[in-house]
């Protein structure tokens, strides 16, 4: 953990350390140049993504308020990368290494097959709140042009 930041008062889902299994920390401190604020809110921009992404169907607020081991190793190592992408964006000014962008499109594809469902992920579904169910899918039509179109959320 950076000196200010232990497991307990980690302000967002991922934290300092986590980023040792995809970078070395020699190279994290040279991203943010000694100011965390850009990892920070870089970290917060990420949550409120995988909030916009997942939350039609999981349960976010559960799993993003989890700290230390008690947070879901998928889920981490997915928004790890997502934060490692922008980090490059924003701070090495769009120079972001081949190995990053090819592990932010793989976070993103797994955020949209958990939803769709096609893949197996352990994240809590939603659960409607008058019968502690899973929550049915959210369907919607668009109408454009004079043309119906149906959409399932899932």
């Amino acid at each position: 953990m950076s000196p200010l930041t232990t497991p307990a008062t980690q302000p967002y889902f991922v934290g300092y350390d986590d980023y040792r299994s995809s970078l070395p920390m020699q190279k994290l401190r040279d991203l943010v140049q000694q100011d965390e604020s850009a990892r920070h809110q870089i970290e917060r921009e990420t949550e409120m993504l995988f909030r916009e992404r997942l939350g039609v169907r999981f349960a976010l607020d559960q799993l993003l308020g989890a700290r230390g081991q008690a947070r879901n190793p998928s889920l981490l190592r997915h928004m790890v990368a997502v934060t490692l992408y922008y980090l490059y964006v924003r701070v090495v000014n769009k120079n972001v290494p081949p190995i990053r962008e090819k592990a932010y499109k793989e976070a993103l594809a797994w955020c949209e097959a958990a939803v769709k469902g096609t893949i197996a992920v352990d994240l809590p579904v939603k659960l409607a709140p008058d019968t502690n169910l899973p929550q049915a899918p959210t369907h919607f039509t668009i109408i454009s042009n004079g043309r119906k179109q149906q959409f399932d959320e899932w």
